[in-house]
């Protein structure tokens, strides 16, 4: 979805107040702008007669109102009765309607705490690490006032602290995993804290006070495991083009090699822009 959408439909005079939002629409367009924004943390509230009336009373439409009310009334999902909204107009196109319905289907029946994680989740998955980050802190800061099981928080903080690490801040996924570790008590949380640990071990970063132990043995390991991951991305095609222009640049040479260049920086600012969304 992008670009300029024009309401073609009818517009209320009165507006439909989302009321868990405080949120007024004016049109069945407005309204799947609100859906299609508001994915993760919309509930069954919406599914509700006063918005069936409004469709029919405000936007004159009695066949579309008649379908929700049905759908309603048959104890439809959240995402069949979300479906049946975003269809009549066209706001949205197939392709973003099932993915709504998809993660309606995956959030609809769960609290609030789910439904903010499985977002933020979301964004890291894409590697959108600096949203995913802001989205995470959101999160705990929620979890303040809405008690969560320690296991829960403990997975917001190790999934904040892959967010840091893949915006290469060790500092930050350290701290992240210990917070998490103290938690959740998972091994592969400490895996990964001892992976943050050793890409920061000789750096001012590195503050004996404030980590949970981790012996030499375990930074030494850590060393070897993410050496291997190294060595398994240079027997890549993309890492042999790379060694290879590593090799020519050296001679001087670069001539034939201009065009992967090009296309090795194209990605990276790719990689790099996504990640800062």
């Amino acid at each position: 979805m992008a670009g300029l959408i024009h309401c073609t439909g009818q517009l209320a005079i009165r507006p439909f107040n989302i009321v868990k939002s405080g949120v007024y629409v004016y049109s069945l367009e407005e309204l799947s702008y609100y859906i299609s924004n508001n994915v993760y943390t919309i509930d069954d509230s919406i599914m509700s007669e006063k918005l069936c009336s409004w469709v029919a009373e405000e936007l004159h439409l009695p066949e579309l109102s008649r379908k929700l009310f049905e759908s309603m009334k048959g104890f439809s999902s959240l995402s069949a009765f979300a479906g049946i909204l975003l269809s009549s107009c066209g706001y949205c196109d197939e392709a973003d309607i099932e993915r709504i319905k998809n993660v309606l289907d995956q959030v609809g029946n769960k609290n609030e705490f789910f439904r903010r994680k499985t977002k933020a989740d979301t964004l890291l998955s894409e590697k959108r690490y600096t949203a995913a980050v802001n989205d995470y802190k959101k999160l705990l800061s929620f979890y303040e006032t809405k008690k969560e099981p320690d296991d829960n928080v403990g997975a917001v903080w190790h999934n904040m602290g892959t967010a840091y690490a893949g915006l290469f801040l060790f500092s930050e996924a350290a701290d992240c995993y210990e917070k998490a570790f103290n938690l959740n008590n998972e091994p592969e949380t400490f895996s990964q804290y001892k992976y943050a640990l050793y890409m920061i071990h000789n750096t001012a970063y590195y503050k004996h006070d404030r980590m949970i132990h981790v012996s030499t043995e375990d930074l030494v390991a850590a060393g070897e495991d993410i050496a291997k991951v190294l060595d398994e991305g240079n027997n890549t095609t993309r890492g042999r083009l790379i060694g290879e222009i590593s090799e020519a640049a050296e001679y001087g040479d670069l001539s034939e090699y201009r065009r992967e260049i090009e296309d090795i920086t194209e990605d990276w600012k790719k990689d790099c822009r996504q990640a800062v969304r």
